[in-house]
Order: C-alpha cells, then sequence, then structure tokens
C-alpha cells in the first residue's frame, strides 16, 4: 500500500500569537497542579492549610525545597516539550536556541550581574512595603550554610529555571508576541514571568528583571542570552545568600534602601542603554521555515517570511523575496487573560495567607 506522506504538514519554525496565549495558560496550570497536590497531601495530614505550610517546610528543609523545586521545573520542562509537540512546532528553532557572537555572551552576562545588584534595592523597597504596610511576610529561603548546599542551589535554583522558564517566557510567550512589537511583547511577557510566580514581594523585582531578560533576548535574537541573565540572577543571589551579604542590606535604614533603589536602578537604566547599543545584531536566519522580519534597530517585527509559497499580497512583495503576513494567527487575548487571572487569583491568595 502506497503511504500518503502528503498530509504530513511540516514543523512551524517559529511561535505566533495564539501560541503564547494558549503557552502561558498551559504554564500556569503546569505551575499550580503541583502546589494543589502538595496542599491536598498536606490537608489530608491535618497539618494545616496547604500553601502557606508548604512555604514554611521549604524555608525549614533545605531537602524539601530542592525536591520540590527540580520536580516543579521539570514539569514545566515536560509542558513545553508537550505544547511544542502538539502544535507541530520546532522546539529549538522556534525560541531561537542558537549560539551567538563572543561580544553578546560577555554583554548578556554583564546585563545579568548588573541587573541583579541594580534591581536589588528596588526589591528590598517593595519588601519593606509589604512586610510594614501591608503585614505580608515572605517565606524565608533555608540557610545554604555548607559548600554542598550551596552547590546544589546553584544548579537546581540556577540552571533549572533559567532552562526551562525561559522556554516558556522568552521562548513562547515572547517570540509569538513578536508581531506586537518590541515594547509590547517585552512588557506583556515580563508580566506573565512576574505574575507565575505568585511572590507578592518579589513580583515587581521579577518584572523589571523580566523586562531586562526580554531586551536582550530581543537584541541578540537568541533565547541563550536571557537563559544566561537568568542563571547569574538565581545562581548570585544563592551566592549572595551564603555570604551574608543580604543580611547586611536588611541592617541599613528604610530611607536609605529608598536612596540606593534610585540611584541604582537609574544605573541600571542607563547601563543597559549602552549594552543593548553594543549588543551585535544577529543576521537572518535564511534556513528557518518561519521568522520574522525586523526594523535594522531591531524594533517593529514587519511580517513573515517563508522559504515556500504561501498566501501572500503583492502589494507588500518586495523584489528580492516573497513575504506573506500568512493568514493571520488569533489573538493570543482570552488565554492570556486567563491566564493573568488565574495567577492574579493566586497572587491575590500568598499575600492574603501571609498576612
Amino acid at each position: 500500500m502506497k503511504e500518503n506522506t502528503g498530509d504530513i504538514k511540516p514543523l512551524r519554525g517559529d511561535f505566533n500569537k495564539r501560541d503564547a496565549g494558549a503557552g502561558y495558560l498551559l504554564a500556569i496550570a503546569a505551575l499550580l497542579i503541583p502546589q494543589f497536590i502538595l496542599a491536598f497531601i498536606w490537608i489530608i495530614g491535618m497539618q494545616g492549610f496547604g500553601w502557606r505550610d508548604i512555604s514554611e517546610i521549604q524555608a525549614e528543609s533545605f531537602a524539601f525545597l530542592i525536591v520540590s523545586s527540580v520536580a516543579l521545573q521539570l514539569i514545566l520542562g515536560l509542558t513545553y516539550f508537550f505544547f511544542v509537540r502538539t502544535r507541530r512546532i520546532e522546539p529549538f528553532r522556534a525560541p531561537r536556541v542558537k549560539n551567538m557572537p563572543a561580544r553578546n555572551w560577555l554583554l548578556s552576562a554583564s546585563a545579568g550581574v548588573i541587573a541583579l545588584f541594580g534591581l536589588m534595592f528596588t526589591s528590598f523597597v517593595f519588601d519593606i512595603f509589604f512586610t510594614g504596610v501591608l503585614k505580608y511576610k515572605s517565606p524565608d529561603m533555608p540557610d545554604f550554610d555548607t559548600a554542598g548546599k550551596a552547590v546544589l542551589g546553584i544548579i537546581f535554583i540556577g540552571v533549572f529555571p533559567a532552562v526551562f522558564e525561559e522556554l516558556i517566557f522568552r521562548g513562547i510567550i515572547l517570540r509569538g508576541l513578536a508581531p506586537l512589537g518590541k515594547t509590547k511583547a517585552v512588557l506583556i511577557s515580563a508580566a506573565a514571568f512576574a505574575l507565575a510566580h505568585m511572590s507578592p514581594a518579589q513580583t515587581v523585582h521579577q518584572f523589571l528583571l523580566g523586562i531586562v531578560m526580554g531586551l536582550i533576548a530581543w537584541e541578540t535574537g537568541s533565547i541563550l542570552a536571557p537563559m544566561l541573565i537568568h542563571f547569574i540572577n538565581n545562581a548570585l543571589s544563592v551566592v549572595l545568600d551564603v555570604s551574608g551579604f543580604f543580611g547586611l542590606i536588611e541592617k541599613m535604614r528604610a530611607w536609605e534602601i529608598v536612596v540606593a533603589a534610585l540611584v541604582t536602578l537609574a544605573a541600571v537604566c542607563g547601563i543597559m542603554y549602552l549594552i543593548l547599543r553594543f549588543i551585535k545584531k544577529p543576521a537572518q536566519d535564511k534556513d528557518a521555515q518561519y521568522q520574522y522580519a525586523f526594523a535594522p534597530d531591531g524594533s517593529t517585527p514587519a511580517i513573515q517570511i517563508s522559504s515556500q509559497p504561501q498566501y501572500f499580497t503583492p502589494a507588500i512583495q518586495p523584489s528580492c523575496q516573497r513575504q506573506s503576513p500568512v493568514i493571520a494567527p488569533k489573538s493570543a487575548l482570552p488565554h492570556l487573560l486567563i491566564g493573568f487571572a488565574i495567577a492574579a487569583l493566586m497572587w491575590i491568595i500568598a499575600l492574603a495567607l501571609a498576612m
């Protein structure tokens, strides 16, 4: 019998707006389901209500923190590969898993260090606000009091989230929202990243960090750049916690932290401007089945380019290559709104339980 291979659709080489919305909603589910399971187990054990108790256990038990963190990230990773497989999307080309020039590696690493130290005081300002005004008590992290714990913390809190969370937030969401333009895509993906963590006192820090990672991802054209920044942020946080550096900041007076936050935040903006200016822009990937053509400054995605015949409008076809908006994918808005609503609800619950 002759095999019919004509109906097999080729793998897509890029995400679209509908992918961004559906991917975020699926990621929220992947982040919440393990917490529901743990909360249910905790309730069955007649030990209390769930989330707050689990956070306290994580603060008291290093082993529980590592196991729960690894499980959560593996579920997120499996969710990503399930998503791209069911939608027939190339798992590594679509999020732009590709090498960069040495200059971009160095600038990305610099952005990671600058973002951590520059946004640190801003994070403490909001921690003071939530603690002092809203009476919110964020759960403490366990002590990384040995070299072995510090190494495990760097691996499991640094490496895993840097890979799997970036595939979701700077991969599916940022790339999927690229047709909206750089500003909207970066801001929406940063907001999605911050809310998905459902950690009230850290929301502003995660939003600002998400902006930094989104801009670097956009300009370098490689998801390896935000992965590096994410790893540096998490790994250095473990190192600074071990060194007692955070304890020194906590001893500062509130007005000193506010002043330091304003100064360092301004410094981050200035240095990031320079970093973005010096990044070497990627050459267009001619082998990709789908990609977005950007303006020379990387700011405005024009329309989809395809190496294969697609629906296209002759009026917008340049002389050198065939361009096509293709059939516009459905809006990301419905799924994004549902995802944001669920994440916001859990954010409020986390705040209420910790007050």
